[in-house]
């Protein structure tokens, strides 16, 4: 069994002597910790309970007691914990209360710039979510300055015509006036009612929401509600405008949407308390298009000219003149061109052999100037080949011609077809004639 107070090497376990520093097997140097039984592996060294430490309320220890070299171990055994408005090292008081007055963080999406409108809704009111998050829902009393606004332009407009009923009633006869009036007075209304549409359905606004600073706005897109939703919302609200108006207090996320809004998916907005939803968000950033990042090039190249321009124009020192050389050079010719055929030595020149090569030798005979090699007569009863073609300049863009096809060769007549040349022309009877010749 292990004795408790002898110690051991930390990197080999060998049993140190009493008051050794090194260890006699490894030669590792043994520090003895701060604390107590801590820096060997000595088996059983935690059985023995640490010294128990007291200590007052400020922090310091009791008088007559020197500085405690072990750690105190918390158990069954310990005390209460310290109450979590101070600790044994520090007192209440020197605690930051600070961060406990602070309000909350803002919410991530709303306005905070310096002078930038509040985002907070009214009391009782709900708020917005995306795509219209950072706006404000109007509040009762402003809705009710713009519906007052509306009816008093209303109420303007249709003067004509109240003016015009009134004098055909009263007049015995329908005079022009009363007629000229009334025309007027159904024709205003009528106007006004659909610029009002338009403006309530592309902009959002009525002349009323415009100077209480409202918007009308799609409460799932964030954009306008259009002219067809804004006509319907009108229609809802005309028929029973008591009713709809008191439904704005029957929302149940407290936005203030009557029938007539939530029948066309539409919210009304503070622009003055909120973000403006028709404004671009101060949080969107649009990256600049290529050209910021690629500036325009020196010289103006459209694409037809990019693909149409020779390789090394640019480099050359005068284009025009490469260009009129390119053009006067002499084209190459096709690799589907037929090659002119060229006589070989050993060919006759007709079906009998040449003259000049079956005449006899004769030592006195003059020798005659060397003819020029006379064209390849054509096969007996052959057509006679026609002259090769010029070669024309070859096209990279047309289609390759066709193969030509192999033609039977016709039934042989009875003359010989005449040569091309005089020079090529062969004899009739190679024999006959070079007797006379020999004979002289």
């Amino acid at each position: 069994m292990t004795a408790p107070g002898n110690r051991y090497c930390e990197s080999c376990a060998a049993l140190l002597a009493p008051g050794a520093v090194l260890c006699g097997e490894c030669g590792t140097r043994y520090a003895p910790s701060p604390y107590e039984r801590h820096g060997t592996r000595t088996p059983g060294a935690w059985t023995e309970a640490p010294r128990p430490r007291e200590r007052d309320g400020s922090g310091g220890e009791r008088e007559g007691e020197g500085p405690d070299e072990g750690i105190e171990l918390l158990g069954r055994g310990t005390g209460p914990a310290p109450a979590p408005d101070g600790t044994t090292l520090r007192p209440q008081d020197q605690y930051d209360r600070a961060m406990d007055e602070q309000g909350p963080p803002p919410v991530p999406g709303h306005a905070s710039a310096p002078g930038a409108p509040s985002t907070q809704a009214a009391p009782g009111i709900g708020t917005l979510d995306a795509p219209l998050d950072g706006c404000a829902p109007s509040t009762p009393g402003k809705r009710l300055v713009a519906a007052i606004v509306d009816g008093i332009i209303q109420g303007i407009v249709a003067i004509p015509l109240i003016i015009g009923s009134t004098l055909l009633v009263v007049q015995q006869e329908a005079t022009l006036l009363a007629q000229i009036l009334i025309g007027i007075g159904v024709a205003l209304p009528t106007a006004y009612v659909v610029v009002l549409l338009w403006l309530q359905g592309a902009k959002g606004f009525t002349p009323g929401k415009l100077i209480a600073g409202l918007r009308t706005v799609r409460l799932s897109t964030g954009r306008p509600i259009g002219f067809l939703r804004a006509l319907g919302r009108a229609v809802v609200y005309g028929v029973f405008p008591l009713l709809m108006a008191l439904s704005l207090f029957l929302d149940p996320r407290k936005l203030l949407r009557g029938f007539h809004d939530r029948a066309v998916d539409s919210v009304v907005v503070d622009v003055k308390s909120g973000r403006d939803p028709f404004q671009p968000r101060p949080d969107d950033f649009q990256r600049p298009s290529s050209e910021h990042y690629m500036p325009s090039s020196s010289v103006p190249v459209t694409a037809h000219e990019n693909l149409m321009a020779q390789p090394g124009s640019a480099w050359s020192a005068d284009p025009a003149t490469s260009g009129a050389s390119a053009d006067s050079a002499a084209p190459a010719p096709s690799g589907w061109d037929p090659a002119q055929p060229t006589p070989s030595a050993w060919d006759p020149a007709g079906p009998y052999g040449s003259a000049s090569s079956s005449a006899a030798p004769s030592g006195s005979a003059p020798s005659a100037p060397p003819a020029p090699a006379p064209e390849p007569a054509p096969a007996w009863g052959a057509a006679p080949a026609p002259a090769p073609a010029p070669p024309q300049p070859a096209d990279p863009w047309a289609p390759a011609p066709p193969a030509p096809a192999e033609e039977a060769p016709p039934a042989p007549a009875p003359a010989p077809a005449p040569a091309p040349q005089a020079a090529a022309e062969p004899a009739h009877d190679a024999w006959s004639s070079a007797a006379p010749a020999a004979q002289d």
